[in-house]
């Protein structure tokens, strides 16, 4: 299903009809937008047999038929833009509402994914689902909707009436009619492809904006910015491309249907013109018979541009479905009761991607224990805290908090219980207080102190201009990296968990702050479980026991002395950090 070439039609079908599933709720706004449909296809109907009346009563010479005739026309007219506006303004409201629920729920299921899926797919192509597929989507359920629902009661209403007025003239316009539409068919096929890959290209672009953007500092710092220009461009260039290819097409569509529908009315007014020759057709039947014509010809000619944009919200559609097809992450009934914290890994082994990342893992974390995991880069420290906090599940052993099986728990009674410092501190905009409560937005002023006291970063933000009401800006970018740092402290211990976890907590920082979040993190290590992964062994020296791993296995376990006695893998990394 990577290429729309491939899809069979059934596949677009059952897209538009899942879409259309989403209007099905609004039943009341789509009975009163079809009433004023039905209105509007009457009185569009309407018009040009009015206009047949009044060229026929001419020779009457009759002013008060003729005004009886335009008093009529004129009522008609004001009823066809009132149910205009009707059916206008109803699809809208349930276009955008349907789009506001479609956003909802891809934003929350989103947040219900793994964090296998969030790690693969790019944060731009994710944003163009949110942003750009569910404003074609938008588009097609507010406006072209509208004229697929309402141009067969106008094209069958017209067609029944040019039967009544001249069948044989009716028939010679059915003739010439199906290579119109063959063309249009035709060029819908084309601009489905178009619009499929100018779609992609849209969400590539997205992706690299994203990207850059979100590293702008390491790109400044190592003076990257015209390679960067260079990327966006052939980007660019490549979404334009396509974009372009679309535009041209139906640039030409346009006219090749115009030009078509003009051979067709030039036959049809030589033919009607020999039939009033004969007297068997009025002047103002033939005129009548042009304007329906022209009243057919207009739904079909949309039909150009609404084939692309149905093609287009076929296309968003099958983006935005690949992400709500994805399935959640399981959640259990069962919660998690966690009284200690004690931890116990058995024969656990875990791959990913088919590439094997821990092997054999057997290891017990006593209740108020502080263990310290170290290993080189990419032995499998962070995985394995992944692990324990159920990010992934292993693919043999198990993991036992308090003699319970993770797997079987709640994910998030689980996660509740354990807080986190991770390496990189993700802050939310906002204040410094909403930032630390950030898991328990319900707690008081004075909690939220307290934890930050424990955590040490009230020193810093007595000094703020607004104190605890201080915004932070975006990602935190007002604050240095030490001060990330204490508060991620703070809006981890403020849970209090049972469990606590510091993911190379002090990695970013300098001496003198990591002096001060080591002081901080001593305070708050008490009277709970607590692993410390960190690549400067200097932190971890007084830790209960340290768990080295090298290549995926658990090489040394012991104190500090115990394993520089060893003179094994802990006491190399030890000498040469």
């Amino acid at each position: 299903m990577s290429n729309f070439n491939y899809t069979p039609y059934t596949y677009y079908m059952k897209t538009l009809f899942r879409l259309l599933k989403y209007i099905f709720p609004f039943k009341k706004h789509l009975l009163g937008a079809s009433g004023c449909m039905l209105i509007y296809s009457a009185c569009t109907v309407a018009m040009p047999w009015m206009m047949k009346q009044l060229i026929d009563a001419l020779p009457d010479k009759e002013p008060d038929k003729i005004n009886l005739i335009l008093l009529a026309t004129f009522g008609i007219a004001f009823i066809l833009g009132l149910s205009r506006y009707g059916q206008a303004i109803t699809l809208n409201f349930i276009g955008n509402r349907v789009i506001f629920n479609l956003r909802s729920q891809i934003f929350n299921h989103l947040l219900g994914l793994s964090i296998s899926f969030h790690k693969e797919k790019k944060k731009g192509e994710i944003i163009s689902r949110i942003t750009n597929d569910t404003l074609i989507l938008q588009n097609f359920l507010s406006e072209e909707i509208l004229s697929i629902i309402k141009n067969p009661f106008i094209v069958l209403g017209s067609i029944s009436v040019l039967f009544y007025i001249h069948w044989k003239l009716t028939l010679l316009t059915l003739i010439l009619a199906p290579l119109t539409v063959f063309v249009i068919i035709r060029f819908g096929a084309r601009m489905r492809r178009i619009a499929f890959s100018a779609q992609q290209k849209m969400a590539q672009l997205l992706g690299i904006t994203t990207e850059i953007l979100h590293n702008i500092m390491t790109v400044k710092t190592f003076v990257k910015e015209d390679y960067e220009k260079e990327r966006f461009a052939f980007k660019n260039q490549d979404y334009f491309k396509f974009s372009f290819k679309g535009i041209k097409l139906l640039s030409l569509s346009c006219p090749v249907v115009e030009f078509l529908g003009t051979m067709g009315i030039l036959i049809v007014c030589g033919y009607g013109a020999h039939q009033v020759i004969e007297g068997s057709l009025t002047v103002g039947k033939l005129v009548a018979f042009l304007f329906y014509i022209g009243v057919i010809s207009t739904p079909i000619k949309s039909l150009t541009n609404a084939n692309l944009l149905i093609q287009q919200a076929i296309s968003a559609g099958n983006h935005i479905f690949e992400i709500l097809d994805v399935e959640e992450e399981k959640e259990r009934d069962n919660p998690i009761k966690i009284e200690e914290g004690r931890i116990e890994i058995e024969n656990l082994s875990f791959s990913y991607r088919k590439k094997a990342v821990l092997s054999n893992i057997n290891m017990e974390i006593a209740f108020g224990e502080t263990v310290a995991i170290i290993g080189p880069s990419g032995a499998g420290k962070s995985t394995l805290i992944n692990l324990i906090l159920g990010f992934y599940h292993p693919d043999t052993g198990r993991i036992l908090i308090d003699g319970q099986d993770i797997k079987e728990c709640s994910l998030l009674s689980l996660r509740q219980s354990i807080g986190v410092v991770p390496q990189e501190v993700a802050l939310f905009s906002g204040t410094v207080a909403e930032n630390i409560a950030y898991g328990a937005p319900w707690l008081s002023c004075d909690e939220i102190e307290k934890a930050a006291v424990s955590s040490g970063a009230d020193r810093f933000i007595s000094e703020l201009s607004d104190g605890y009401q201080t915004e932070v800006g975006e990602h935190g970018a007002r604050l240095s990296g030490g001060q990330r740092q204490r508060i991620a402290i703070a809006r981890a211990i403020i849970i209090k968990p049972k469990i606590l976890i510091l993911d190379e907590a002090t990695s970013h920082v300098d001496q003198e702050s990591e002096k001060i979040i080591r002081e901080s993190i001593t305070r708050v290590m008490r009277n709970q479980t607590t692993i410390i992964i960190a690549h400067r062994l200097s932190s971890i020296l007084s830790c209960d026991r340290i768990v080295v791993i090298d290549r995926g296995e658990i090489a040394e376990i012991g104190t500090h002395s115990e394993l520089m006695k060893k003179n094994g893998v802990y006491k190399r990394l030890y000498e040469s950090g």
